[in-house]
């Protein structure tokens, strides 16, 4: 459904200028185009939210009048994607408006408007993946059995909502310089993935306007009651063609062996870091594996071994393997939700990799004094 708002007052526009440059003040109240519709989005649920319009508030007071929400916004993943397709399909894909919102739905998605389909991430999914990729990977180097643990509570407190979204000031630990650049490289493959299983449904003429779904933006699992956030309506494919996507983001490119190896290792992360997510909202709410429409990560997971042609450098049998990784650490959440599910999950604020004044944490910052 389309957003509208009210009658223009003062008050509604002095919440968006806390948030919004000049410009973008009078895109949010005289929508023209998707893309400013898709602001809208952006800069509603900020205001509606306001742990979130904390942080952008002062992100804005802290830019000494060189501020755009929108810029703030990366795009990097989706046209990454775009870059490796042939011409034919990336002109088709010029039809589709794109860019990362705020929301805890654990994929991309593509959306109705009166403007046409628009793909959207969640912005919360990069933080996601950095801290447990941290939890996933070997990055041959000697990391605390602690750390890897705690970066896994940050990574799931993240996809709840209830870790306060500050890494630009308060990055929770100290990562060694090596981990952190092979860690972006991973990230930055993986959200390029996500973009491309959206792209890779609208390219497989996967939308159905007959199948449509409405859901809200934000959802907190531990209420009880409604959620009375802002919904927005979305296009809803059946479980095979989930797989095909996933297929279609690595197989349409035009990637050669390096860069496609990187691509399909960084997926079956995704979907490692997915599976042990949706344990933990399996363990605590009931629900079975799979958020919504999708199916279970770690059926996606074994699909894309299945169904991709791989690399050379790609063993099959090493990541089957790999599952069994997956069995320890969901062990932990079990532990971890039934003996501090309220002291470690359910508060808003800020977790850590370790104690403070040690390697993997560094000073203890204090909020408002030293940042903020």
């Amino acid at each position: 459904m389309d957003i509208k708002f009210p009658e223009d007052i003062p008050s509604q526009r002095m919440a968006f200028r806390h948030i919004c440059n000049d410009e973008e003040l009078e895109r949010v109240f005289n929508i023209k185009s998707p893309e400013d519709y898709l602001f809208l989005i952006r800069a509603e649920t900020i205001v509606d939210h306001m742990r979130l319009f904390r942080v952008y508030r002062n992100k804005k007071l802290y830019s000494k009048g060189n501020w755009s929400l929108e810029d703030s916004f990366d795009t990097y993943h989706f046209e990454q994607f775009l870059d490796a397709l042939n011409d034919t399909h990336r002109k088709e894909c010029e039809e589709i408006t794109y860019g990362n919102i705020f929301s805890n739905k654990a994929s991309g998605t593509i959306f109705t408007s009166n403007y046409g389909p628009i793909i959207t991430i969640s912005e919360s999914l990069e933080y996601f993946l950095k801290f447990a990729n941290l939890t996933l990977i070997d990055f041959d180097t000697d990391i605390p059995v602690s750390v890897r643990f705690n970066s896994l509570r940050i990574a799931i407190r993240i996809m709840l909502q209830q870790e306060a979204m500050d890494f630009h000031m308060d990055p929770r630990g100290i990562i060694p310089k090596k981990i952190q650049n092979w860690n972006n490289i991973v990230v930055s493959n993986q959200m390029k993935f996500i973009a491309g299983h959206e792209f890779s449904h609208y390219l497989c003429d996967h939308i159905d306007k007959k199948n449509i779904c409405e859901e809200n933006i934000y959802k907190d699992i531990f209420s009880d009651g409604e959620n009375h956030n802002k919904t927005i309506t979305f296009y809803n494919q059946s479980q095979t063609e989930e797989f095909i996507a996933d297929a279609t983001s690595i197989e349409l490119p035009n990637y050669n062996p390096h860069d496609k190896t990187m691509v399909i290792t960084s997926a079956l992360y995704w979907f490692a870091a997915l599976d042990l997510y949706e344990h933990f909202i399996e363990k605590v709410t009931g629900r079975k594996s799979g958020l919504g429409e999708h199916p279970s990560a770690i059926k996606r997971y074994e699909s894309l071994l299945n169904n991709v042609s791989l690399t050379k450098d790609i063993n099959k049998q090493e990541w089957l393997d790999y599952q069994k990784n997956l069995d320890v650490i969901k062990e932990f959440i079990n532990n971890d939700v039934d003996k501090q599910l309220e002291q470690t999950y359910r508060f808003y604020g800020s977790c850590y990799l370790a104690e403070p004044n040690t390697k993997w944490r560094g000073k203890h910052l204090i909020d408002r004094k030293d940042y903020y």
